[in-house]
C-alpha cells in the first residue's frame, strides 16, 4: 500500500489516504480564504463527501484510472440509493466506489464524449503522469511579523507535462465536471470555486516536487470542462499568464496569513467591529 512521503510525487496513492493526511490543500485553502475560524472547524469536524463529490471522484478514476475502476467499482442495477442492494455495496466498500446503474452510464458517456474531444484526449494522452499526490513544503512569511517559516502542502494533478529538451516549464491538466462548458458560464465557475487558486496552488507543488527554479510564465493548467448532462459537451480553457499570476498573488497572501495563524494558535472569524456592507459589482 502507497504512503505518503514527507516530499514529493507519489503515484496510486488510495483518493481516501490523500484526504486523510493533514496538510494544506488547495480546497482547505479556499476554506481558509473564507476565514480562519471556518478552517478551524472544517479540519477539527470533516464534512462526507457530498453526492457530486463522490460522482466526480468517480469520473476522474474512470478517465484517468481505468484499470483501479475497473478492479473496485460496483454499479448497482437500482434505480434508488435506497435499495438495500445499494446500501450493502456502500457498507461493504464505502460510497466512494459504488454507483447505480444510470450513474455508472453517465459517466461512460461522459468519458466518451472526452475521448472523442481531439484536444482533450491529446492532452490526456500527452500526460506521462496521470493521478499524481504532491507533498512539500511551502516557504512563506508571517504577514504579521514578518518571520520567515513554511508550511506543509500537498496537492493531487490529475496530469502534468514536463517540458523536454531542457524546456522549462509545463502543462498541467485538470478534468472539471460543470453544468455548463460554455465560455461565459464556465468562466463564472472559475470565479466562483476558486479555480484560480487552485490552478497557482497545482504550479507551486509541481515547481515544488520537481526541484524547479523555473518562471511562473513557463506553465500553464488547462482545464476540460465536461458537461453532466447530454450531449456531454466538452470545452479546454488555458489558465497561464495574467489569469495564473493573479492566482499565485491570492496564495502567497493566504499562505502567509495562515503562517499567521499558525505561528499564534488563533484562527479569528470575518471581525470584531462593525464593517461597511460591500455590494456586489453590479449593484
Amino acid at each position: 500500500m502507497s504512503t505518503t512521503p514527507e516530499t514529493g510525487f507519489v503515484r496510486g496513492l488510495d483518493e481516501s489516504q490523500y484526504h486523510a493526511d493533514p496538510r494544506l490543500s488547495s480546497h482547505r485553502l479556499g476554506i481558509f480564504k473564507r476565514s480562519p475560524q471556518h478552517f478551524r472547524h472544517a479540519l477539527e469536524h470533516p464534512s462526507p463527501s457530498t453526492p457530486a463529490m463522490i460522482f466526480g471522484s468517480q469520473l476522474h478514476a474512470r478517465v484517468l484510472e481505468p484499470q483501479r475502476y475497473a478492479e473496485r467499482m460496483q454499479i448497482v442495477d437500482m434505480k434508488s440509493k435506497s435499495a438495500k442492494a445499494y446500501k450493502d455495496a456502500v457498507a461493504d466498500v464505502g460510497a466512494d466506489w459504488v454507483a447505480l446503474a444510470h450513474e455508472a452510464q453517465q459517466i461512460e458517456d461522459m468519458r466518451a464524449s472526452v475521448i472523442a474531444h481531439p484536444t482533450a484526449s491529446k492532452l490526456l494522452e500527452d500526460c506521462s503522469n496521470l493521478e499524481l499526490s504532491a507533498f512539500w513544503e511551502q516557504p512563506t512569511w508571517c504577514s504579521q511579523s514578518g518571520e520567515e517559516t513554511s508550511v506543509q502542502m500537498k496537492a493531487r494533478l490529475d496530469g502534468v507535462m514536463i517540458a523536454g529538451g531542457g524546456k522549462p516549464g509545463g502543462t498541467i491538466v485538470d478534468l472539471k465536471t460543470t453544468r455548463d462548458a460554455s465560455p461565459r458560464e464556465f468562466g463564472k465557475a472559475v470565479h466562483n470555486y476558486g479555480y484560480l487558486l487552485q490552478a497557482a496552488v497545482y504550479v507551486t507543488a509541481a515547481r515544488a516536487c520537481l526541484g524547479r527554479d523555473d518562471h511562473l510564465e513557463d506553465w500553464r493548467v488547462v482545464l476540460i470542462a465536461a458537461e453532466k448532462e447530454a450531449p456531454y459537451a466538452i470545452a479546454c480553457y488555458e489558465i497561464s499568464g495574467m489569469a495564473l499570476r493573479k492566482g499565485m498573488a491570492e496564495v502567497e497572501d493566504l499562505l502567509s496569513r495562515f503562517a499567521t495563524c499558525q505561528l499564534s494558535g488563533e484562527w479569528p472569524g470575518y471581525t470584531d467591529g462593525i464593517e461597511p456592507v460591500v455590494l456586489p459589482p453590479w449593484a
